[in-house]
């Protein structure tokens, strides 16, 4: 993802289906200004845009919690381990299976061929359904409900503890 991909993201955050899940912020200078460390190589997050036959509809972010000082502790996240974020942004392209294959070749190919993450544990809000059952699919474990801090409501802490191929 690049700097110049950030109108796209800010319209995505703006559909219903992931507004309710992500919150839109108060302005797209505001989007820049949160994402331009990641885009630019200045963090440890890396973004990335999902592609459908090489056109964007979505995006995923990954870092290591080893950086993340609240958030890590807060999952109880474990050295080598890595979070996950995710939308699929057309509200038409929902519901198709997409969400699953789109993260499970990401899973294999950059979290651990590219990062070398040792797993993947990341949060999803009880009422996203969509979310946590497309992780599930993947071979994520799921927690009982908890407060994270930094989250709004209950969340599950989803887990892909085994060493990643």
């Amino acid at each position: 993802m690049l700097p110049e991909d950030l109108p796209l993201l800010w319209e995505w955050l703006g559909q219903p289906h992931v507004a309710a899940w992500w919150g839109l912020g108060s302005s797209l200078e505001e989007l820049r200004a949160e994402y331009l460390p990641a885009l630019t190589g200045a963090d440890s997050t890396r973004c990335f845009l999902m592609l459908l036959d090489g056109r964007e509809i979505g995006m995923v972010q990954t870092y290591p919690w080893d950086a993340e000082p609240v958030g890590g502790p807060a999952v109880d996240a474990v050295a080598g381990e890595w979070g996950l974020d995710y939308l699929i942004g057309d509200p038409a392209l929902i519901g198709r299976g997409l969400g699953t294959e789109l993260l499970g070749r990401f899973v294999d190919e950059v979290v651990s061929a590219r990062l070398g993450a040792d797993g993947i544990r990341t949060c999803v809000a009880v009422g996203n359904v969509t979310s946590w059952r497309c992780l599930e699919k993947l071979g994520f474990s799921r927690s009982e409900p908890r407060a994270v801090a930094g989250e709004d409501g209950p969340q599950y802490v989803l887990t892909l503890a085994r060493s990643l191929p």
